[in-house]
């Protein structure tokens, strides 16, 4: 039945000639109109397509397929190379295929704060702990109207103060940070100053709840082995690393403020002595 073929042609696709479903959720094939569509598995449609062409024509041999996903679709948004929309295929998409299919998170993305919008419910996915424990229970199967949010990483920083030669911010990547690469970033101990047994580690606590301010922890990096120590030592986000000077370089900067007042001193009493 020829006139029932699309033809066939370089310039045309099976998406540009096919039946589009139209808003009532219906589609029109010659000798059947108005098959109910949409709801429909491709082969509730092909049963009701042979049923109804079965009137006109012996034993039909019908192809059904959809060609073109229009109507479900899901949302990568934030930081990804090419945020966009997805479709919902019949091939399932998952979180995960999502962000690869997105371009993957540019590198100021921040993993640990991916959320996962479902209606009015939010959750937030970890998925560093896909990536490097293989949960895969972070891996969600994206439905019609779902949106992954990737956040920038503006907060997953740690702060290097005091007696070394860069003082700062150092990013947190995907990787993690341990103490050893934080000062490292930092420029490294000021070695003329800096005290090396005098390296803290102050990290946040919650005051109502735990009772106290902060956890405080010390590296004596003098010690050889403690440089391992360092490297084994993981910081979190908003740690602060505190490297003190020596005793005598403390001593020497007390001095140096001081040396302006000892100064002007002198001059008044220069000036007294004068007059």
């Amino acid at each position: 039945h020829p006139e029932l073929t699309i033809p066939a042609a370089v310039q045309r696709t099976a998406e540009f000639d096919g039946f589009r479903v139209q808003a009532d959720g219906t589609i029109t094939y010659a000798y059947a109109p108005n098959i109910q569509a949409a709801g429909k598995t491709v082969q509730q449609v092909h049963k009701e397509l042979v049923k109804r062409l079965s009137r006109v024509i012996e034993e039909p041999q019908v192809d059904v397929k959809v060609v073109g996903f229009r109507s479900q679709k899901a949302y990568v948004t934030g930081e990804v190379n090419k945020p966009g929309v997805l479709p919902v295929t019949e091939i399932p998409l998952t979180l995960i295929d999502a962000l690869n299919q997105a371009g993957g998170l540019t590198e100021s993305a921040d993993w640990r704060t991916v959320t996962f919008t479902r209606g009015d419910k939010t959750e937030i996915i970890k998925l560093d702990d896909f990536y490097a424990h293989g949960d895969i229970s972070q891996n969600r199967l994206l439905q019609h109207g779902d949106i992954v949010h990737v956040s920038r990483n503006d907060m997953q920083k740690v702060f290097v103060l005091g007696d070394v030669k860069r003082a700062g911010t150092v990013g947190v990547n995907r990787y993690g940070l341990n103490l050893a690469q934080a000062l490292s970033d930092a420029g490294g101990l000021n070695e003329n100053t800096a005290d090396a047994n005098g390296v803290f580690v102050l990290r946040k606590r919650n005051l109502n709840t735990d009772g106290v301010i902060a956890d405080v922890y010390q590296l004596h990096a003098k010690n050889v082995a403690a440089l391992v120590l360092a490297e084994q030592f993981e910081l979190e986000p908003h740690d602060i690393v505190y490297v003190t000077s020596a005793p005598l370089a403390r001593w020497n900067r007390v001095i140096s403020l001081l040396l302006p007042s000892v100064s002007t001193v002198d001059s008044i009493n220069d000036v007294a002595n004068t007059n």
